[in-house]
């Protein structure tokens, strides 16, 4: 599985979004089927998934990954100012329906798909 999310990663950095979607949603649906779904990686998937939401133009399904995702990283005990979290509640405050806000979603989605290979290595 961890092949699958170096491999969506470099779809990414590569501007190729679905691709990589596709690869973080394999990864996700292995992790799932081996009930490993409530770790943090898995979390990370969610967000990188919403990001790439988000940089579509589909609002809604970015912000139902973004929230699985904050639901996580809290079971997980992430505290308000885990990096994970602020990232996660940034965007989802950002979303809130508006194109401005989904504006600064694809440019944070830009700018950490440019160092998204360290964060799943």
């Amino acid at each position: 599985a961890v092949i699958l999310q170096k491999m969506g990663a470099l779809h990414i950095k590569a501007g190729e979004q679905e691709k990589g979607r596709e690869c973080f949603e394999e990864f996700m649906r292995i992790r799932k089927a081996k009930k490993k779904d409530k770790a943090e990686d898995y979390a990370t998937a969610l967000t990188i998934v919403g990001n790439t939401y988000a940089v579509e133009g589909n609002q809604d399904k970015a912000e139902d990954k973004w929230k699985g995702a904050l639901k996580i990283y809290k079971q997980l005990g992430l505290g308000e100012d885990h990096p994970a979290v602020v990232r996660v509640s940034k965007n989802l405050q950002a979303g809130q329906g508006t194109l401005s806000g989904l504006r600064r979603s694809a440019q944070w989605f830009q700018r950490a798909a440019a160092g998204l290979s360290d964060e799943v290595n």
